[in-house]
């Protein structure tokens, strides 16, 4: 059976998933979220402390992979990473010390994720709703239904 495992950097915790498919959607076989707190000295730049424990986290995570026998793994970095000065210094540090290749998303991308987590999330859903994603980052404000985003902005915090 396929394993599939997601990571997520976030501004403030770093998120690991492990699933595996089930008849109504993935079965999830483990998860785990470190503080990071990659903004910790303004969201500018990644301080040396911050940077530091945000790969002794992908580390951590990496192993666990190594545990589970996973072979390939999503990473996604989400507002720190964006916006501050050092935060593709990161991303590339992470692939050349793990292998773990980390895609960088926009505010867009990252809001349309969040709707179809949500709306995989809840049962169906007939009239709009707004979903609110509040982040280390950015919040994102998403409207939407079942099937479709109308709109939604990102505001990046700091």
């Amino acid at each position: 059976m396929n394993h599939y495992a997601v990571i997520d950097l976030g501004t403030n915790t770093f998120h690991l998933l492990i699933a595996v498919p089930a008849h109504s959607g993935f079965k999830v076989l483990y998860k785990e979220r470190r503080f990071v707190k990659l903004a910790e000295n303004g969201i500018e730049r990644i301080g040396e402390i911050p940077y530091q424990r945000g790969l002794n986290a992908i580390h951590h995570f990496n192993d666990v992979l190594k545990e589970h026998q996973i072979q390939e793994v999503r990473a996604f970095g989400t507002a720190a990473l964006r916006t501050a000065s050092n935060g593709q210094q990161f991303i590339e540090e992470v692939q050349q010390q793990t292998g773990i290749v980390v895609q960088l998303i926009s505010g867009d991308r990252e809001a349309a994720l969040i709707h179809k987590g949500v709306v995989q999330a809840l049962p169906a859903i007939a009239e709009n709703i707004l979903i609110m994603d509040i982040g280390g980052g950015s919040v994102e404000f998403i409207i939407s239904n079942q099937a479709h985003v109308f709109g939604h902005r990102v505001f990046q915090l700091v």
